[in-house]
């Protein structure tokens, strides 16, 4: 915040704003971001100095933003101006430290938290929410819930998809195509029981009812390449090549930043 303030903003354009908060803000707050869970008060606090700034407020004088947060934040080809929100942008980082863990099995960093925070005893306890844990841990359980709701499956041999609960089908759950109630049995069904066998169609018999032709051809479009000759693989659904991006993360999260006040003059 000195750091800005020790710029005079009415000394450079908007743009020259920009810019600063850019370099300035962006570099402090994603270092500590990246293993960190910045308090929502605080997320707000940094965004409010950055709005303040780039329309030339003070406390001696306010100034009309003249342009909604919610646009500033989004990206310049979607019209905005690039300027990150700052919770936005820490829960794709978390989201990151995630998927980092979820494919990095061998480094020492993801040992160690495996094996203190994801041992069976710790899973069993009456609850493991109010186990001692250190800050990065409680971070890593902030981020997962990005993270789940950004993977999705690609086809393999079906051996590690649910056919309800997990999303195989172009980054949806069959569960979210189809409303009514499964059957204990069902739910579990795994994908390999439902997986066309050799010059044969998908088996559409395993399931319980028949399912609307749009659903089918959804499931049929699925490339053929790589089913039942391969493990099945955790792909990013906000990514065209499946990697995992924390630049298209934050994009998925900004729909879910809250517009703040009108600030007047």
């Amino acid at each position: 915040m000195n750091k800005l303030i020790g710029w005079k903003a009415k000394f450079l354009s908007i743009a020259g704003r920009i810019v600063l908060v850019k370099s300035v803000m962006f570099a402090i707050s994603n270092y500590v971001m990246q293993w960190e869970v910045l308090p929502i008060h605080l997320c707000e606090k940094l965004d409010k100095i950055n709005r303040d700034f780039i329309w030339g407020s003070t406390r001696e004088k306010r100034k009309i933003h003249l342009v909604g947060w919610d646009k500033i934040i989004k990206p310049k080809e979607e019209g905005g101006l690039g300027v990150q929100a700052t919770r936005a942008k820490n829960l794709a980082l978390l989201a990151k430290l995630n998927w980092r863990m979820y494919k990095e099995k061998e480094p020492l960093w993801s040992k160690v938290i495996l094996k203190k925070y994801c041992s069976v005893d710790r899973r069993r306890s009456r609850d493991p929410n109010k186990l001692p844990a250190s800050s990065n841990w409680k971070a890593i359980k902030v981020g997962f819930q990005t993270f789940a709701d950004g993977i999705c499956w690609g086809v393999g041999n079906g051996n590690k998809i649910r056919v309800w609960a997990d999303c195989w089908i172009r980054g949806n759950s069959l569960r979210e195509l189809i409303e009514g109630p499964l059957a204990q049995q069902e739910s579990e069904l795994m994908l390999c029981e439902l997986l066309p066998g050799h010059g044969q169609g998908w088996r559409w018999e395993s399931l319980s009812f028949e399912q609307p032709l749009e659903v089918k051809d959804r499931i049929r479009a699925i490339p053929q390449s790589q089913i039942g000759r391969s493990e099945d693989l955790v792909l990013w659904k906000h990514s065209k090549d499946g990697e995992f991006s924390a630049k298209s993360t934050y994009l998925a999260n900004i729909s879910h930043v809250p517009t703040p006040p009108f600030q007047g003059a």
